[in-house]
């Protein structure tokens, strides 16, 4: 995952470790979105994600629901997991 603040040092040290203890580990960019509770909050971060990026969905993470009933999303694209 890529942080807004651009800082992905636990990212890259989380997959140090991990391919130091033999597993394949690598760090994405993914989008995230938090989604209200609500009919349709899903597809509008798909689709904005999809045409701010101009291309496909091809993953989607849901995430276990906050105290406050929203659920944290991850969404992925072809050309995130190329960077």
């Amino acid at each position: 995952m890529h942080h807004d603040d651009g800082d992905d040092t636990a990212d890259e040290k989380a997959r140090n470790i991990l391919n130091g203890e033999g597993y394949e580990a690598e760090v994405f960019q993914v989008r995230y979105c938090v989604l209200e509770d609500r009919e349709g909050a899903l597809l509008e971060c798909i689709e904005s994600t999809a045409a701010e990026m101009k291309e496909p969905v091809i993953e989607v993470h849901v995430l276990t629901a906050e105290p406050d009933r929203r659920v944290p999303v991850q969404i992925v694209t072809r050309s995130m997991l190329n960077r």
